[in-house]
């Protein structure tokens, strides 16, 4: 069972009155770590209460199982690791250049040009140079951004099987009927995730 730890950073204040630009970088880290922590959770939802459930109770055969949910257990502990490190960095500061590196760095992806400390406390408009990424082999893509790609690349399958499961095995709808209908189960709706993507 995945338990992984999401809390609210805490986020080093400001020295000097922020400026209206300043402000609205910081809002816009907060949403997205805050979007990041919500696909973590439907992760763990999708693992915890449907594909294990699924292997436990013998409603689906293992390779059924894959078909549905591909690389859903590799995918979600890359996540988590982007939410701990988005975490920590803001927790030193809620900068745009420094999460935008965090974020690269996750992908594997090189950024030319690290943000400097100016860069994230002027209070002023934040400017640097222009900046360019490259993949560590420089062609090609990174593990964890081949891993999303693929992931997502398979979700058209996986809805497909997803129809299929409903329409000829009983004990899979009924499965869905209950997910749907039990407290504990403001969880996640199965269709929609698999059409939302990663």
């Amino acid at each position: 069972m995945y338990n992984p730890s999401i809390r609210t950073p805490a986020v080093t204040p400001l020295t000097s009155t922020p400026s209206k630009g300043i402000l609205e970088r910081i809002q816009l880290v907060e949403e997205f770590y805050d979007g990041e922590c919500k696909h973590m959770r439907d992760l763990i939802t999708a693992v915890e209460y449907y594909m294990e459930p699924l292997r436990r109770l013998s409603i689906l055969e293992p390779i059924e199982i894959h078909k549905l949910f591909y690389t859903i257990d590799r995918l979600l502990p890359v996540f988590e690791d982007l939410v701990l490190r988005l975490s920590r960095a803001i927790e030193v500061n809620s900068c745009v250049p420094l999460i935008a590196q965090v974020f690269l760095e996750w992908l594997d992806v090189r950024y030319l040009g690290i943000p400097s400390e100016e860069d994230c406390s002027s209070t002023h408009g934040i400017q640097h140079n222009a900046t360019s990424v490259e993949t560590p082999a420089s062609t090609g893509f990174s593990f964890v951004a081949e891993l999303i790609i693929d992931y997502v690349a398979h979700l058209f399958e996986s809805r497909e099987y997803l129809e299929a499961f409903i329409r000829h095995r009983t004990k899979f709808s009924d499965f869905l009927s209950r997910c749907s209908t039990t407290s504990s189960n403001q969880r996640l709706d199965l269709w929609h995730f698999l059409t939302a993507g990663s």
